[in-house]
């Protein structure tokens, strides 16, 4: 085989594999998670720091979080958990107790109501 092909064969390769890895399922959810304060927003925000969450804004005014992931890579329960280990509750899921009582007090918001039982 002449050199120019096999560079050519090589070359092509190569940018059907970006092509295809770029070509990744990206989803994006919002649901609440409960907190009060910018510390809180730096927590769950670093929480959602794993491989495949692609991006996670949560806003302090709605206490709802975005956060954009790849499915094949990381499911939205265990970014929840990982948020709920945090310290910080959402409809369905639950941070542990000790978690909770461990953050400082002006980000301990009332829980009672917060989610569905």
């Amino acid at each position: 085989m002449k050199p120019v092909y096999i560079l050519f064969v090589l070359i092509t390769g190569i940018l059907m594999a970006s092509f295809t890895h770029s070509q990744s399922a990206i989803e994006e959810v919002s649901f609440k998670v409960w907190g009060n304060c910018e510390m809180c927003k730096t927590r769950i925000e670093n929480a959602t720091d794993l491989k495949g969450v692609v991006n996670a804004d949560w806003d302090l005014k709605t206490s709802m979080i975005t956060v954009a992931f790849k499915p094949e890579k990381i499911s939205l329960d265990d970014i929840m958990r990982a948020i709920a280990d945090s310290g910080h509750d959402m409809e369905k899921v639950r941070a542990p107790d000790e978690v909770y009582r461990g953050l400082h007090s002006c980000c301990q918001y009332s829980r009672e109501s917060n989610y569905k039982k």
